[in-house]
């Protein structure tokens, strides 16, 4: 039981973390177009 919950845990922590890399990607993009203009 406590070990489906961890494994459930990491799937969580390994979304959040994607998601995480997605914005700072995003964010990333807009400063780089608004320095290249």
């Amino acid at each position: 039981m406590e070990i489906q919950q961890f494994s459930s845990g990491l799937m969580i922590l390994q979304v959040l973390m994607f998601v995480l890399i997605l914005i700072v990607i995003y964010f990333l993009v807009k400063i780089y177009k608004k320095l290249k203009k």
